[in-house]
């Protein structure tokens, strides 16, 4: 079966992660999937962008739909939206969303210069999509200090162009506090959706290794307010600056600069989106403590 992605909108979404997949009552599995046998998205590699594309989700049969993680999904489990604009699909929202551990590392063209073609803007090395394997996690599932606090996914069946059918979004939050390092770029407003002041972070190193990331998470290559390169799999927007006036962050980062920090970060929320346009991973926090690494 051919399956088709029109969704003509962008939903933001948080993920999160847990280390037993458990599905909701009203969904049949034969068997809990270990996050060693879930299977892993194909790795890719794109320059400064947050989006990609990826296959919706096959079904097994004519009348049951087959979930990310194996979950046997009827059709009359899905109703038709609300929405007039999207009256085409039918709809079926879960009470768990999916993440992935980050099993690996990222690199910068200041630590890792090596690892750059700077003529390119690219990374030299292709790394593997940035988890071993994603799960399922529900509310109240813990990963280390973190413990989430609302999980969803979303999947869809479109009746009217070929009968595609697949995972719509998955947005998970957590709460607790994680300390890792990386490089803050400071927007001045002028680029895009980008709010004056946003901050954005990329970890460096293997500060994030064991920590939750989105579901289907690939490695692209950022291109920072300094001509620093990063090759990571994901990056998240910390709000703007003058949120954290307590935190004096005006002297450390500079309107349109970038800066080494160690951060202690809560209110984790990981999103993955599937549009018309692509995938996209939106992912968030909030700056606890912050200190300048020289």
């Amino acid at each position: 079966m051919k399956l088709t992605r029109i969704l003509p909108f962008i939903i933001p979404i948080v993920l999160t992660a847990c280390a037993d997949n458990t599905v909701s009552e009203s969904i049949s599995v034969s068997d809990s999937l270990p996050i060693t046998e879930t299977a892993a998205p194909e790795s890719a590699e794109s320059d400064s962008s947050d989006a990609s594309t990826t296959d919706s989700t096959e079904t097994n049969s004519d009348t049951d739909y087959i979930g990310i993680c194996g979950e046997v999904f009827e059709p009359e489990m899905f109703k038709e939206d609300s929405d007039p604009v999207l009256n085409m699909y039918l709809y079926y929202r879960t009470d768990y969303g999916y993440t992935a551990l980050f099993d690996g590392r990222t690199y910068n063209s200041y630590d890792n210069p090596e690892k750059f073609d700077l003529d390119k803007w690219e990374c030299t090395e292709r790394c593997e999509a940035a988890s071993g394997g994603y799960f399922i996690i529900n509310k109240g599932d813990k990963i280390g200090s973190l413990t989430c606090t609302d999980a969803f996914a979303e999947y869809y069946i479109d009746e009217v162009y070929d009968n595609g059918f697949g995972l719509m979004s998955s947005s998970v939050c957590f709460e607790g506090e994680i300390e890792v390092t990386g490089y803050i770029d400071r927007y001045d407003g002028d680029e895009g959706y980008v709010e004056e002041g946003e901050l954005h972070f990329y970890p460096d190193g293997e500060s994030w290794q064991g920590l939750p990331v989105e579901y289907d998470s690939f490695y692209w290559t950022y291109s920072l307010k300094d001509g620093t390169l990063v090759y990571a799999p994901f990056r998240l927007s910390l709000g703007v600056i003058s949120n954290y006036s307590a935190l004096d962050l005006e002297r450390d980062i500079p309107q349109g600069s970038t800066a080494h920090m160690k951060l202690v970060l809560k209110n984790l929320q990981l999103s993955y989106v599937n549009t018309n346009f692509g995938v996209y991973t939106i992912s968030t926090a909030t700056i606890v403590s912050a200190e300048k690494i020289d």
